[in-house]
């Protein structure tokens, strides 16, 4: 696990320059790459029947997964309260949808202040270290094939 990705905290004072439309197209941003990242976990369901559907295949997969990656993967589900990796994502997404929802509902000609952009920045820090955290855990999954590996 990286230093960076443990503790995200803003290096230095906040930019009052800082537009709100530049911070709501940010977490609009970050929200999209957390509901792809979930999609991608997820089995995909469609509006078209079942008949004209392709069926694809099951797959069965198999991974190495370094200890070191075992242990972080334990220490994440203690940190985050979640069952799964998956449900670490789905809090990730949660605090981006949460946060882009208040952005949106600041008023257009209100001034927002720098201290609340920074309180702002300081909120985005956390699902922000929670995807780098698992970022860092997945880079290390290296599939196996079954005739290379028996325990596969």
């Amino acid at each position: 696990m990286s230093k960076k990705s443990q503790n995200v905290k803003p290096s230095s004072p906040p930019n009052t320059n800082i537009s709100p439309e530049t911070i709501i197209d940010f977490t609009e941003k970050l929200q999209e790459l957390t509901e792809a990242v979930l999609a991608l976990s997820q089995p995909s369901s469609t509006t078209e029947e079942p008949s004209r559907k392709k069926k694809e295949p099951d797959q069965i997969r198999c991974y190495r997964v370094p200890g070191r990656v075992v242990r972080e993967e334990r220490e994440s589900l203690i940190e985050y309260k979640a069952d799964n990796l998956l449900d670490i994502l789905q809090k990730a997404h949660n605090e981006f949808f949460i946060i882009s929802y208040l952005l949106r509902n600041f008023n257009e000609c209100e001034d927002v202040a720098g201290e609340i952009m920074y309180q702002i920045g300081d909120h985005l820090a956390h699902p922000i270290a929670m995807l780098s955290r698992l970022c860092d855990m997945f880079v290390d999954f290296h599939p196996q094939s079954f005739e290379s590996d028996p325990d596969c």
